[in-house]
């Protein structure tokens, strides 16, 4: 599937096939499904994630620490695993059932929520191991100049962080972004049901265009998959350079030039 996504397949005369031959229908709800997930699980992980993360660099012992390494265990489960997991967890108290009837939204929720569970434990530890390889001379003046908690939060855990959070952001936005099969096995979408995301519509395209030939359904599929992805680059550019104006500008509201973010 990652090679439908991001090869285009080029005709005869080197040009990619006539994508506006294909059914549109439900692609638009389609988009917007998977940006909202995408967005709000991006969002969820990297807040939460580094959040418990600084908890626990605050809290713990380091016995207890060396046993943090077990929360990448989800991360290598994969997709298809994760999916069934929560499939059968999530059924077991009819849970399924009553998303299903709550509504689209509901359901890229729940989603959200999965991407926390498989992206925001193994994140944990990435925080936690970042934090701990602070700069001491840092986190002795911070110490020695009696900043307020709010500041002193910002100066030893955000501002050392944030290309690090950038980079997660960023590869859960992505992950999140190309990940349909976890909404198919929990949800078993459907155009009709309206919670397609773009890997499903992308798929369901393709299978309907076999009944032609394999070549023309890929090249069309593959031709605005290629838009598709084009467009996720452009966004990902959008949001990356919002979030760094913005915390730009809140270091240099606080007037702090040393901890300025290049």
């Amino acid at each position: 599937m990652l090679l439908v996504y991001a090869i285009p397949i080029f005709n005869s005369d080197g040009l990619l096939f006539d994508s506006l031959e294909i059914n549109r229908l439900g692609l638009s709800s389609a988009i917007i499904n998977t940006v909202i997930v995408s967005i709000f699980s991006t969002v969820l992980v990297t807040i939460i994630s580094f959040n418990v993360a600084k908890f626990l660099h605050q809290s713990i012992n380091r016995y207890t620490s060396s046993f943090l390494f077990f929360l990448v265990v989800p991360f290598f489960l994969g997709n298809i695993a994760t999916a069934y997991l929560f499939k059968i967890l999530l059924n077991q108290y009819g849970i399924i059932d009553f998303v299903f009837r709550s509504g689209t939204l509901a359901q890229m929720l729940v989603l959200s929520f999965v991407k926390v569970w498989q992206f925001g434990l193994p994140f944990i530890f990435i925080f936690f191991v970042s934090f701990q390889r602070q700069d001491k001379q840092r986190a002795d003046y911070i110490e020695f100049v009696k900043t307020n908690l709010s500041r002193r939060g910002k100066d030893l855990y955000t501002a050392p962080s944030i290309n690090l959070i950038i980079i997660l952001a960023i590869l859960t936005f992505s992950f999140t972004f190309y990940d349909h099969m976890t909404a198919h096995t929990i949800f078993k979408v459907s155009e009709g049901a309206g919670n397609e995301l773009v890997g499903n519509w992308i798929s369901r395209s393709y299978n309907s265009l076999l009944i032609v030939t394999p070549e023309s359904a890929l090249a069309k599929v593959a031709s605005l998959s290629l838009i598709i992805m084009l467009c996720l680059i452009l966004l990902i550019i959008a949001v990356v350079t919002i979030y760094k104006k913005g915390l730009n500008y809140s270091v240099r509201k606080s007037g702090r030039k040393s901890f300025y973010i290049p």
